[in-house]
């Protein structure tokens, strides 16, 4: 076979691209002593890049010292026809070259090689000297959404694009009710390459001008277009008074009906209105728009009005298309204003702090791109790479693909096959089927024919890799059979006129659908789907789930053998509340729930009760921020908000709250927090707790090196927030929860998929984004997606949406189903809604010939279950280990909880050497102890409550004297050594729902987990033993077990032992 200047591998899961992708990089890097440092692998994560670099590291390590055990050197040995000696010496410099000059090993995401060239290009770009690079749009999104919603307050325009934002999004639709993380998640669906692309060219100023402009005319289009049917639609009426006839009196059914009944009625056509009116076969006598005995009546008169009505019928068809278009944009350019008043606040934040977002790479380097020569860019970077291998392809965005695009011509256009041993130039590797990325720009069109539309020229070989390496043959011959059903049958009947070609175009995507076995011995597996009754489904699914998994434990599965992939991450969180509820289940199994991105605490509505709390406690002037606290609070109560709006803010909180809000503001951040939950009652939502516990210790942890003032601390939160997740136990041995995004590229033994149910197309939710030709609109524009739709200038952008988001939901359920490698259980409703993958799931298995396995159908035919192969495998006793983690983050969520804080106001008795009072002696030395790490961070602690000016420099001296005697002892060394792990006043939830804050827990260098409590009474009490023995209980439940535990009065400097020997 001749060689090609690039190869393109369409790999379908569990096909081994990774290995492939290694196998290639090393052959291209063996082949000469530094072409390694002319090789560029691109990936799409951060993730994703470490993995590469350490398998690429591991294999060479393998081929160095123990070349008999790699799987790769055979196939390089051949390939750069060496022998296996003379390959492992090669490996050998190799490895040591990489590892003496990583920086020239180039395995990089596209935005870090993105951001490589843009440095080169900074002058051309007109990027100031010293700028910084910004990797997390986000962090830039949230803190300009936050300056824009402090402006709505003195900006009338922008108050009214916000309420705008409020009917459409969040009231209309009730799709959320956490304002700030809302905007931004609504701005991420709009933030489209091509509309920065045009804020980018544009410019601030100048785009919200040209949007203006085009409001304007796209008004006058509408405009012109009501009036004149307006005006023809009052000569017909006329013309029908002559004979003596109202519009009441057309015959219903008919044309001249639906069309001059709608103009009367403001213009609000029905979608069976507008399919009769632009239907071109219409029964001319059925249509007649009078009954018989007025036909006679009027006689040879109806004849000129129904002349009159052609025309006017004719203007409809003609003009309504682009009509419905300009109506529709007109009343949607307020996501382009509302858009582009966030991007200007972005802007100054970057020039303000000298700021470069790595997004904005693309469209940047695009925009250079287009105005030179690509040799310029060549020049610029010096020609470095000569080969391209790129990962995951079908995720890669348009404006991505256009910056690489003449990076991997250049190289293909070098290509000498005479010079180069190994088969393979550049590469790239993807998978149209697990495309699921459209939401952040990917085009899998570009890996599915564009690519070989623009190179072909240049000499491509396309190879299809089909052995599936993961999964058992049952669930391969199960997802053979089902996605080759889904891409002949599945219904593109959303809307009444899609054309034949998108049937073919989904045939074509899934035409490698089907995969191989490739093992000698086939291993079997299990797969069931069950349709649930509909009747209850929600409680139903979370019972069955948890019944299922706590049945496999039972049969000695292990738990991280278990993955729950869920669509939305908040059924991700309804299972994991299920799961955690079962005290009895979590004692027998020591049961640990791994919830990955299922569980983010900045979207709980209780947290953002008490940042939006604080943020009116720091800024009472801003009162936007106490409505939005009020609608939070009401959210997390349950409480009833219509008409939430028409109250004031006195009747949405209670009492309590404006007679503490001095002291609130007084707190420090911490106490401030307690505050808000308990006035609230915030606590009383059991799903809140593990957020409201996450939260708290997210405080504690801020709270060990920053200031404890609360503005200080939101600024902190405006940055950190979208990091703050639920933590997973650190023991690889936990169920793994989440979402079927997240679970691209794992794999897991058993895999169970509840709700698969999810609708196809949300016509509330969804957009059409389109490119106004006619008036040549430098930017897109979004317009409505739905079925009158079909009746505009736009309906083949609508068909195209709505074939991405059927392409969209089938490559999610394929990326599902085939993550398992032994058993697959699948959850659907019985009877679903059109328009559903329930229905899909449902109806494939009426194919009944096409399935092996065993499919269950009651009296009247309806599915009820389908099982196929050997079920005692879902049950089958694992193998596998558990590993002990590290971090005492587990949660034990059973009842409702109550805030159990330490009081500062606790009785401390007077230490006679200090000025304090006893109540503040205490409460200063517990302060100073939960802040201290190690013996080398007391000065600072000391320092922080020194700042706050409650200390005397002579009350410094002493307590800094007392405390560093107190632990230099060597009694206590251990506990603040630097090679022991601590936690300071860690949040934990006890078996029965109480917040409990043990003062220190410290796990030694050689595994031992020690628990401190400090008491600054000189009483000692059975309470304080019975609290430790509550804490250490706790953390048992939660698989953390305490060797040894103490209550120190650090008064007397007395240690009891509570727990050990």
């Amino acid at each position: 076979m001749s060689k090609k200047a690039l190869t393109i591998y369409k790999a379908s899961a569990g096909s081994g691209k990774t290995f492939m992708l290694t196998r290639h990089y090393l052959t291209l890097a063996l082949e000469t002593e530094k072409n390694y440092t002319h090789i560029l692998a691109i990936t799409f994560t951060r993730k994703a890049t470490a993995e590469m670099r350490q398998r690429i590291v591991d294999e060479l390590r393998l081929l160095s010292s123990n070349i008999s055990q790699s799987e790769h050197a055979k196939y390089i040995s051949k390939e750069l026809d060496i022998s296996l000696e003379e390959l492992q010496i090669r490996s050998q410099k190799l490895l040591s070259s990489i590892l003496h000059d990583y920086s020239n090993f180039s395995i990089t995401t596209i935005d870090q090689f993105f951001q490589r060239i843009i440095r080169s290009l900074a002058r051309e770009l007109g990027l100031p000297a010293g700028y910084r690079i910004e990797m997390d749009e986000k962090k830039i999104l949230s803190r300009a959404v936050e300056i824009m919603l402090d402006k709505t307050s003195d900006d009338e325009e922008l108050f009214n694009l916000f309420l705008e934002y409020v009917k459409s999004e969040v009231i209309d639709e009730n799709r959320s009710h956490i304002f700030h993380n809302a905007i931004i998640e609504f701005v991420e669906k709009i933030l489209r390459e091509d509309l920065k692309s045009a804020f980018i060219k544009i410019g601030d100023k100048e785009f919200k001008n040209i949007v203006q402009t085009y409001q304007k005319t796209l008004q006058t289009q509408f405009y012109t277009f009501e009036n004149e049917l307006k005006r023809r639609t009052n000569i017909f009426e006329e013309r029908l008074r002559h004979y003596n006839f109202e519009l009441s009196d057309l015959k219903n059914g008919t044309r001249a009906k639906y069309l001059y009944n709608a103009v009367s009625n403001g213009f609000k056509f029905k979608t069976d209105d507008l399919k009769k009116l632009f239907d071109t076969d219409i029964d001319e006598e059925k249509d007649k728009f009078l009954k018989k005995d007025f036909l006679k009546e009027i006689g040879s008169g109806y004849d000129s009005l129904n002349q009159i009505f052609t025309y006017d019928c004719q203007y409809f068809t003609d003009n309504y298309p682009r009509y419905y278009f300009a109506k529709n944009a007109h009343r949607n350019l307020w996501h382009i204003l509302f858009f582009a008043n966030i991007w200007y606040e972005m802007n100054q934040i970057k020039q303000n702090e000298n700021l470069f977002v790595i997004g904005d790479s693309p469209v940047l380097l695009s925009q250079i791109i287009d105005k030179n020569d690509t040799s310029f860019i060549f020049e610029k970077i010096a020609n470095r790479f000569n080969h391209f291998l790129i990962d995951e392809f079908q995720d890669t965005s348009t404006l991505q693909w256009d910056n690489l695009r003449p990076f991997v011509a250049n190289s293909m256009a070098q290509f000498d096959p005479q010079q180069q041993k190994g088969s393979v130039n550049n590469l790239i590797v993807g998978d149209v089927k697990q495309a699921i990325y459209r939401f952040r720009n990917g085009n899998w069109e570009l890996l599915n024919e564009q690519v070989d539309k623009e190179l072909s020229n240049l000499g491509i070989d396309n190879q299809v890799l089909s052995h599936n390496w993961r999964s058992s043959k049952t669930i391969i011959d199960f997802n053979n059979t089902a996605f080759n059903i889904l891409r002949k049958k599945l219904p593109l009947e959303y809307f009444s006129n899609v054309p034949v070609k998108y049937r073919n175009d989904l045939d074509s995507l899934y035409k490698d659908y089907e995969q191989q076995y490739p093992h000698k011995t086939e291993k079997q597996g299990y797969v069931q789907v069950v349709a649930l009754e509909k009747d209850e489904y929600r409680e139903t699914t979370v019972n069955t789930v948890v019944s299922q998994v706590l049945e496999m434990l039972n049969s000695g599965v292990q738990q991280g053998d278990i993955a729950i992939l869920v669509r939305k991450a908040e059924h991700g969180q309804i299972i994991a509340e299920a799961l955690l509820s079962r005290s009895s289940d979590i004692t027998k199994h020591n049961l640990q729930v791994a919830m990955s991105d299922v569980l983010s605490v900045d979207k709980s509505i209780a947290i953002n009760a008490i940042i939006n709390t604080l943020k009116y406690l720091s800024n009472p002037k801003e009162g936007y921020y106490i409505w939005i606290a009020a609608w939070n609070v009401a959210k997390t109560l349950g409480t009833d908000t219509k008409n939430f709006f028409c109250q004031t803010t006195q009747k949405l909180f209670p009492s309590e709250f404006f007679d503490s809000i001095e002291d609130l503001k007084k707190s420090t951040i911490y106490d401030a927090v307690i505050k808000i939950i308990e006035i609230f009652k915030l606590n009383t939502n059991k799903d809140e707790i593990p957020f409201l516990s996450r939260f708290l210790n997210f405080i504690t942890q801020y709270l060990e090196n920053s200031s404890s003032d609360q503005k200080t601390f939101l600024k902190y939160w405006e940055d950190e927030s979208s990091n703050v997740k639920i933590p997973s136990p650190s023991t690889s041995n936990a169920i793994q929860i989440l979402t079927i995004h997240k679970s691209k590229g794992l794999e897991f033994k058993h895999v169970i998929l509840p709700f698969v149910d999810w609708r196809i197309v949300n016509s509330n939710k969804e957009l059409v984004w389109v490119k106004d030709q006619i008036n040549d609109t430098k930017f897109p524009v979004s317009a409505p997606f739905n079925k009158n739709a079909e009746f505009s200038t736009y309906k083949d952008f609508l068909y195209d949406e709505y074939f991405n988001l059927v392409v969209d939901s089938l490559n999610i359920i394929y990326v599902a189903f085939t993550r398992a490698k032994t058993s697959l259980s699948v959850y659907t409703t019985q009877k679903p809604a059109t328009n559903t993958v329930g229905e899909w799931i449902i109806n494939m298995f009426n194919e009944q010939d096409k399935w092996q396995g065993i499919i269950d159908c009651d009296d009247k035919s309806n599915f009820l279950k389908y099982t196929f192969g050997d079920n005692k495998l879902l049950y089958e006793a694992s193998d596998t280990t558990e590993e002990t983690g590290n971090i005492i983050d587990s949660l034990t969520v059973d009842t409702d909880i109550s805030v159990s804080v330490r009081n500062s106001s606790n009785f401390y008795p007077k230490d006679e050497d200090t000025e304090l009072s006893g109540i503040e002696y205490g409460t200063v030395m517990h302060r100073i102890m939960e802040q201290i790490t190690t013996l080398l961070s007391l000065d600072k602690a000391v320092d922080k409550i020194a700042a706050t000016g409650v200390l005397s420099r002579n009350e410094i001296v002493e307590i800094s004297k007392k405390i560093k005697d107190a632990i230099s002892q060597p009694q206590v060394s251990e506990w603040f050594s630097e090679d022991s792990k601590i936690y300071n006043e860690h949040v934990l939830i006890s078996p029965d729902g109480k917040l409990l804050r043990p003062d220190r827990i410290v796990e030694t260098s050689d595994g031992k987990r020690i628990l401190i409590d400090y008491k600054f009474t000189h009483e000692q009490s059975d309470d304080h033993i019975n609290q430790v023995h509550k804490y250490a209980k706790t953390l048992e439940k939660a698989g953390k077990k305490i060797d040894s535990a103490y209550l120190w009065y650090m008064i007397q400097n007395n240690i009891v032992k509570v727990i050990g020997n």
